[in-house]
């Protein structure tokens, strides 16, 4: 007597895939030679084609998202009197990053690296562009993607398009299989990650600008055209794959990220981004007046407190704070015009902030080495 067990099938649709194959008599029990599939009851919706030794193939209608069912009869050879019966379903879902895992299991439903519990999952569409966080790899619509956005300066990762445990994260960035996870960058520190903030340096400048002004005048040398054929969030006029067509989709933008400075840090998180020069003129100033030049600053720069700040007999405070926001440094001074030595911090962004009595001072300057 033939012994026959329910099979469960699921078929990651979309990306081009509408077919998922299998054996029906894979986890059933008979004797070699001696039972076959004498019966189906076909579904219908798509198509379904199956062998006498329970090979199938189940075609998808293009549109269809849902379950199919069918039963089927395991007879016995010898004696079409004994047989067992059992039941056949595939799950049709959505696979909208083409990994061959469905949304409802996968971690990372756009495969950007960012998991969707931290996107959102289908609750949050940042740039009201009707595609939620979790399936748009623009989430801010500047052009930069948000696989590179959320990633740390100089240290970004490139997916290994292997996914060994199943889950729809990218082993690149996936713990359990020795990837690197970590918080968003969220470079001017406002609480808004940079893949979500249109201004990730805070200095005025669109990162769209910053993204594309490869001429360094303020200009983008791109416009966007408010098309999105792949329907992956990243505009036409940069999108350089196609979902539907590679894996490696998220990483797709031809925004050339340019870094006008040399300083390794490109100018959508830069906030200064000309060439250092020695002249006062060429100084930053901050509010109310400070002065700090040159910046971006080689060597040693020159701080000055405006005049009418200045009291010879009491001192003024300054602090120097690195981008996580870290005290390394604290001077008192009393001149007006002071030169700081920076020959000695790493290359960065740097936070300074200076206090003259009840006036105080806040802004930052660009490190290069």
């Amino acid at each position: 007597m033939p012994a026959a067990a329910n099979d469960t099938f699921l078929l990651a649709a979309g990306c081009g895939n509408n077919q998922v194959s299998g054996n029906l008599l894979i986890n059933d029990s008979f004797l070699p030679d001696s039972a076959w599939i004498s019966h189906i009851e076909y579904p219908e919706t798509g198509n379904f084609s199956c062998g006498p030794l329970g090979d199938f193939i189940y075609k998808n209608t293009i549109n269809f998202r849902g379950e199919i069912t069918l039963n089927y009869r395991l007879s016995c050879i010898s004696n079409p009197e004994y047989y067992a019966e059992a039941q056949l379903t595939i799950f049709v879902e959505d696979d909208n990053d083409c990994d061959n895992v469905v949304n409802s299991i996968d971690v990372d439903d756009d495969n950007d690296g960012i998991l969707d519990v931290h996107e959102g999952d289908q609750s949050v569409d940042s740039d009201n562009d009707g595609i939620p966080d979790c399936y748009d790899i623009d989430s801010d619509n500047d052009g930069i993607t948000d696989f590179t956005e959320w990633q740390t300066e100089g240290q970004c990762a490139s997916l290994l398009l292997c996914d060994n445990n199943c889950d729809g994260w990218d082993d690149a960035f996936d713990p359990a299989e020795g990837g690197m996870y970590y918080e968003q960058v969220d470079t001017d520190r406002d609480g808004i990650p940079d893949f979500l903030d249109t201004d990730s340096d805070n200095d005025g400048i669109s990162d769209f600008i910053e993204a594309f002004d490869v001429l360094n005048n303020g200009e983008p040398e791109l416009k966007m055209q408010n098309l999105d054929y792949d329907g992956d969030g990243l505009d036409n006029s940069c999108d350089t794959l196609n979902r539907e067509l590679s894996m490696r989709n998220p990483m797709g933008s031809c925004s050339p990220l340019p870094d006008h400075n040399q300083n390794n840090i490109r100018d959508w998180r830069d906030p200064i981004n000309y060439r250092a020069e020695t002249d006062p003129q060429d100084a930053k100033t901050a509010e109310n007046g400070l002065l700090i030049f040159p910046n971006p600053v080689l060597d040693y720069c020159t701080i000055k407190i405006p005049a009418e700040a200045h009291h010879s007999e009491v001192p003024y405070s300054l602090k120097i704070f690195d981008s996580k926001g870290t005290l390394i440094q604290l001077e008192l001074l009393y001149q007006e015009e002071h030169h700081l030595p920076l020959s000695h911090l790493k290359g960065g962004i740097y936070i300074i902030r200076v206090k003259a009595g009840a006036t105080s001072w806040t802004t930052r300057i660009s490190k290069i080495n």
